[in-house]
């Protein structure tokens, strides 16, 4: 099953940050499975985003049958943030249930 979570990410703060889509992440229970990111209109998979500055994120996210077969999973999707040697994390949870899987 494929899923496509798109966001919009706005930087509210005074410095700049580089948001490292190419390490994105999805946690399902205590798994980890890999995700494709992309900021729309970024030249890579990690871009810098600028104090005011929006950018729109799209992420593909592949799931295993057999993951939800397991009953109702919690899902976290993970992306790193790096400002200078600071090191951040965002995260956006969901809930798929067996059902989704069928």
């Amino acid at each position: 099953m494929a899923v496509t979570y798109s966001f919009v990410l706005r930087n509210l703060g005074q410095r700049p940050w580089a948001v490292e889509l190419d390490d994105a992440f999805v946690l399902f229970g205590d798994r980890k499975a890999p995700v494709t990111c992309h900021g729309r209109g970024a030249p890579s998979g990690s871009f810098g985003l600028e104090p005011s500055v929006s950018w729109r994120v799209d992420c593909s996210i592949v799931i295993a049958r057999e993951q939800l077969a397991r009953g109702d999973v919690e899902a976290v999707l993970r992306i790193p943030l790096r400002c200078d040697v600071e090191r951040e994390e965002l995260q956006f949870r969901y809930w798929f249930r067996e059902e989704d899987g069928a």
